[in-house]
């Protein structure tokens, strides 16, 4: 059980440092938009 657990703790912490850097792309490239529309 303990190894199926840490598998699963790995999966997870995998796929959410994916998603947080997915988001930190998408919140940079917002900011640009924002900033060249008030330019």
């Amino acid at each position: 059980m303990a190894e199926l657990r840490t598998v699963f703790f790995h999966c997870f912490f995998f796929f959410f440092h994916i998603y947080n850097t997915n988001n930190i792309q998408r919140s940079t490239k917002l900011r640009g938009k924002r900033r060249q529309i008030r330019g």
